[in-house]
């Protein structure tokens, strides 16, 4: 039966027949073979795909002489199931054809991925007039769900297709953002970075564009709070640090903070205010890059003497620990060494499983005694986490430039 309606379907962000019924696409998406059986053929409509290829790519490892006949029957469960349903636009959706199956080049087909490329390549064409760019860019916002058919994502036959179409709406994004900077529209900015980012969090260019736009916008609190989020994210999931970029980026939201003029008498409450916690002071690496320079240069009028000191966090297990709980670990240890060092000593996360300190000391062995009873001190109160930790400390140089 050749129809003349269009068979609309999304694999953007979902696979999803839109013709059909919630009912029906819960059929679909319920047998992951059903579902990439559909989405395969789709992938590659413009050619027929043989029965091998199928068996091959849907079953791997896992296939056996019981494969051919669980494909054919797929193809009847699904046939029967559009019948069921009276979906008349599915009848003929997939054909057979000498030994292979392929989706009927003879129907009507709406799909987003075509859609999306298509606006893609119209967006360049227009670059030189850059509203009517911005709206087909906006279009391509609006087309791109997410990524490639993210249920099977993971499969060898999608990772090529998914990275193609991810980094077509990436640098598609990309010109806009640029195109919307010449425009100084700011606020559209922040539109768009969250677009990217509500699919890709971890993308750093888009975070850093994020917290930078909120920090020409004066939205301080805005640009700290998402700076924490992305920060502690990429610790706990992925076990890094942020770019060095993004970091830098905390040094400006700190003077955004103090541009406000005020008298004296409100000045100083609030460093009175800010300096009134217990234990060490925890900062930012970048904060404390700033300290150390600063600390150093006392140092050389001075003559007193500091201490750097490095920890490193390892597992006494066999197996590595795990992002997520190696964040918990490693803000566990920093609220020890908070509880145990004076007011007057510092410390930052530099990396994943190392702690920065700068500690004032009058000579190394009160160093090696303080390390000794941050690691003792931990221990007692988390007895049952099964760390190593170890360190190294070492007199912090005097800067003697001019």
């Amino acid at each position: 039966m050749i129809t003349n309606k269009v068979i609309d379907i999304t694999m953007l962000g979902e696979f999803r027949l839109n013709n059909a019924s919630d009912d029906f696409n819960k059929f679909i998406n319920h047998s992951k073979k059903m579902r990439m059986f559909i989405e395969y053929l789709i992938l590659n409509r413009e050619r027929p795909v043989p029965f091998a290829e199928l068996i091959e790519n849907l079953w791997g490892k896992e296939k056996n002489d019981k494969s051919s006949g669980a494909l054919k029957t797929m193809l009847c469960r699904f046939r029967n199931s559009v019948e069921k349903n009276d979906i008349w636009e599915l009848e003929d959706i997939i054909v057979t054809k000498r030994g292979c199956y392929q989706l009927n080049p003879n129907l009507l087909y709406n799909i987003d991925i075509e859609n999306f490329e298509m606006k893609c390549v119209d967006a360049e064409r227009f670059f030189n007039e850059p509203e009517k760019c911005l709206q087909i860019y906006k279009e391509v916002a609006e087309i791109y769900q997410g990524n490639l058919l993210p249920k099977s994502e993971g499969e060898n036959w999608v990772i090529p297709k998914r990275n193609y179409y991810s980094n077509m709406f990436l640098t598609a994004m990309r010109n806009a953002l640029y195109l919307l900077k010449e425009k100084g529209d700011r606020e559209a900015i922040l539109e768009l970075c969250q677009k990217v980012l509500s699919i890709d969090i971890y993308d750093e260019y888009f975070n850093y564009e994020m917290i930078n736009t909120y920090i020409e916008l004066e939205r301080n609190e805005d640009a700290l709070r998402h700076y924490n989020y992305i920060t502690k994210l990429y610790y706990s999931k992925l076990g890094v640090q942020i770019d060095e970029e993004i970091r830098n980026l905390y040094g400006k939201i700190l003077s955004l903070q103090k541009k406000k003029e005020a008298d004296i008498d409100i000045i100083q409450k609030g460093l009175e205010a800010e300096s009134s916690s217990k234990g060490a002071f925890i900062c930012e690496f970048g904060v404390f890059k700033e300290i150390y320079h600063l600390e150093s240069r006392c140092l050389e009028r001075s003559g007193g003497t500091m201490f750097m000191a490095v920890m490193n966090v390892e597992s006494t297990a066999r197996k590595e620990i795990k992002p997520e709980r190696l964040d918990n670990i490693m803000n566990g240890v920093m609220n020890v060494c908070c509880k145990t060092l004076r007011r007057g000593d510092v410390l930052s996360r530099y990396s994943p499983n190392q702690i920065v300190l700068l500690l004032p000391m009058v000579n190394l062995e009160d160093g090696n005694i303080v390390m000794e009873r941050i690691i003792k001190s931990y221990k007692r109160e988390y007895p049952k986490v099964n760390i190593k930790i170890t360190y190294d400390i070492r007199a912090v140089n005097p800067d003697t430039a001019n």
